[in-house]
């Protein structure tokens, strides 16, 4: 990491890569814009979001271990009208646009504009594989840690204003970090960093003092919204949701995990394998290592669902651009396929998941309720596109009915699971038969009602 960066090659203007990437972002996610069953996770944020707009304060009256910045995010979507479903999807897509074009620039410091823009061109797609078609919390995130990462590399290029750029990219990191914890591995990456920078220019009395205002920085947004929580009396149910819950969590079946952990590794395994091959280049040597924390940032979970890759695309694709420059046939090879993968992912999940005819009809048969409909396997945004109140604060139907949530999110779930049921819900949405990692204790509650 001695050596500067390099300077930045001559190439097409952001401008006009600009308007490639958007363009393109438009088609690779079209197919999706406006469709009610995305993820089932980001379902839910809209819900959050939409509720904390009437008075609902996540944690005490709607439960998730996500950030509230997540939730802010999600409001702030609510707040442009309509369903939410379309609003949202274009909101991630602006994001993910300007994401891509953050990945250009930064990938020009070491490519030529083609292997640049194929590296901004990869970005999009491989967020197809990953279960980042919607919004994710990467997508709303990965910016703000590719800014952070941009600050900290322009500054070991040009070793000046330490102290201050990093405390501008450690508050891009705490903000990242209110919209996943996750981002806190590459954070400690950059702050590893900057602190060398200090080391290297022989600053050594301040280093203690400069880490402390970086860490500081980096936990101000986090301490912030505690101080909220604190300031209403439930700084206790922050807590628990955001930091001790996780931990009482049980483990997925082996054969579970090491299958996702496979697929992970075939998403990310082109992208990566490509960037491994400049690993030697000293110009390079901060961006792979920010690849590897972020790497160490998804095995660290030991969960590996597909959605886990997203933070690791921007780094892999930025790394991998001089290769994409030099074997031009093979990135576009890479490409072509990675667009088609993604296509049909999204076509198979379209499928499995219905269409917004079945949304409407879903609707349909949950409506006309005289008291909160229960959603025990399904879809959450039907509360929302229905309207309907909530029976629970676990609202999220996975952290009643899968086994690796039981007793871990502050309630027995079997015994809430039951306490819903006693409240003779009109409506119940489960499905047959039941799935391999299904809480049965749940289900009993809810089938024998």
């Amino acid at each position: 990491m001695a050596a500067a960066l390099v300077k930045p090659i001559a190439g097409p203007s952001p401008r006009l890569a600009f308007v490639v990437i958007a363009l393109a972002a438009f088609a690779v996610r079209w197919t999706m814009l406006g469709y009610p069953f995305a993820e089932f996770d980001e379902q839910f944020y809209l819900l959050a979001g939409d509720r904390l707009l009437h008075g609902t304060i996540p944690y005490v009256d709607l439960w998730d271990r996500k950030p509230v910045g997540l939730f802010l995010v999600y409001a702030a979507i609510r707040l442009l009208g309509g369903s939410g479903i379309v609003q949202y999807h274009l909101v991630a897509t602006a994001i993910v646009i300007g994401t891509a074009w953050m990945v250009f620039i930064f990938a020009r410091r070491f490519a030529g504009s083609l292997g640049a823009l194929l590296a901004a061109l990869a970005y999009m797609l491989w967020l197809n594989l990953a279960s980042g078609e919607g919004g994710q919390s990467p997508v709303f995130y990965n910016p703000l840690v590719l800014g952070a990462a941009m600050i900290v590399a322009r500054t070991v290029e040009r070793g000046a204003r330490v102290r201050v750029n990093g405390c501008i990219a450690m508050l891009l990191i705490g903000v990242a970090m209110q919209i996943k914890y996750a981002a806190v591995f590459e954070g400690v990456f950059f702050g590893l960093t900057l602190v060398w920078l200090r080391w290297r220019e022989d600053a050594r009395a301040s280093i203690l003092a400069d880490a402390t205002l970086w860490i500081g920085c980096a936990l101000a947004p986090t301490a912030l919204a505690a101080g909220a929580y604190w300031s209403i009396g439930h700084l206790d149910d922050f807590v628990f949701a955001n930091f001790v819950s996780i931990a009482r969590r049980g483990h997925h079946p082996f054969a579970t995990v090491a299958g996702r952990f496979a697929i992970l590794c075939a998403i990310l395994a082109p992208l990566v394998a490509l960037a491994a091959t400049n690993w030697r280049e000293q110009k390079l040597r901060f961006v792979h290592l920010w690849l590897a924390a972020s790497i160490f940032g998804v095995i660290v979970f030991g969960t590996y669902f597909d959605h886990y890759a997203l933070p690791v695309v921007a780094p892999a694709a930025i790394a991998a651009a001089p290769a994409m420059e030099r074997r031009r046939r093979l990135a576009l090879a890479m490409l072509a396929i990675a667009l088609v993968a993604g296509q049909i992912v999204l076509h198979v999940k379209k499928t499995k998941r219905g269409d917004a005819t079945v949304a409407e009809r879903l609707v349909a048969a949950l409506s006309g309720s005289c008291n909160c409909p229960y959603i025990y396997d399904g879809q959450p945004v039907l509360y929302l596109l229905g309207h309907h109140c909530l029976p629970s604060k676990y609202a999220f139907p996975s952290h009643i009915n899968f086994a690796s949530e039981r007793d871990a999110d502050g309630m027995e779930t079997a015994s809430e699971a039951a306490r819903i049921m006693a409240l003779r819900p009109d409506r119940v949405m489960t499905r047959e038969p039941a799935f391999a990692l299904e809480n049965m204790e749940s289900r009993h509650a809810v089938y024998v009602a």
